[in-house]
């Protein structure tokens, strides 16, 4: 993360010549991997079969997480990345438990929980006054 925060920040690059670049180099590779695994299966029936509206809107979503990743790294860093990363782990959880049923939040996942928005708050607002002038690094 840190590697390609460093990357999108620090060029004259676009970030959309950055995605083109990324996306080129994953794309080789893909082909590389599909033809050695997949090679006689794919000239038989195609490289999209198999597809349907589900499989689509899962291609979609990934593109445009990959698209919201990079914006995230160019304009934010990479920490804000994985406090996002944590909560949205938490965000998913939760609604799954509200409306799918099936996760079962236990006393580790609400420790976890606080521990990661106490630190997301804390990284976000800074050190109360208190704490840091009983460590004698007050703000002057």
């Amino acid at each position: 993360g840190v590697w390609i925060q460093k990357m999108l920040q620090q060029t004259s690059a676009s970030i959309w010549m950055r995605n083109v670049q990324l996306a080129s180099f994953g794309t080789v590779t893909s082909i590389f991997v599909a033809m050695v695994q997949d090679g006689e299966e794919i000239a038989n029936g195609g490289l999209c079969q198999g597809y349907n509206r589900r499989v689509v809107s899962v291609i979609l979503m990934t593109a445009f997480g990959g698209l919201l990743c990079a914006v995230m790294l160019k304009y934010a860093g990479a920490t804000h990345g994985c406090f996002s990363t944590a909560m949205s782990i938490i965000l998913t959880c939760i609604l799954s438990e509200a409306f799918i049923g099936d996760f079962v939040p236990d006393g580790l996942f609400v420790l976890g929980t606080v521990v990661a928005i106490s630190a997301s708050l804390l990284f976000a607002l800074g050190l109360p006054e208190w704490v840091l002038t009983a460590s004698g690094r007050a703000l002057k």
